[in-house]
């Protein structure tokens, strides 16, 4: 018989590689997870003295490097429970901006659970080729 641990463990594990939320067992901590073949995507919902934050952190994968010339864009579809200030998130919303690794920081006003859709469009390169990327986000936090 398996253990409660063991099923958690495996929960987390098939949620993060179909890219869905997972929680830790630690507490809340929202986690949405894209691994591909030239990238790697974390989505990180955390609690903050002033409501809640969406890390989004893109890396290279597969000898790929973040392309910063490439005009990324974070968009939130939509939002529910809670509100942002801004909608759109470009290159100046970064930090850090370099070949190694993009992350946007969302700050979200919301009391309890709030329901948030993204989209991130990037781009990704080698020494040879460049690829563009479109990746859906959805969490709860």
């Amino acid at each position: 018989m398996k253990s409660v641990r063991q099923y958690a463990t495996l929960w987390l594990l098939i949620g993060m590689l179909a890219g869905h939320t997972a929680h830790t067992a630690g507490g809340p901590v929202p986690t949405v997870v894209h691994d591909g073949d030239v990238f790697s995507l974390r989505a990180e919902g955390r609690r903050t003295a002033g409501g809640k934050r969406v890390a989004v952190t893109v890396v290279g994968a597969g000898g790929c490097h973040c392309n910063t010339d490439y005009p990324w864009k974070l968009k939130v579809l939509s939002i529910d429970g809670g509100t942002v200030g801004k909608t759109v998130f470009g290159p100046d919303d970064a930090e850090p901006w370099t070949f190694e690794k993009v992350r946007f920081a969302i700050p979200v006003q919301a009391e309890g659970e709030v329901r948030l859709s993204f989209e991130l469009r990037f781009s990704m390169c080698n020494d040879t080729q460049c690829f563009m990327k479109t990746v859906p986000i959805n969490m709860v936090l």
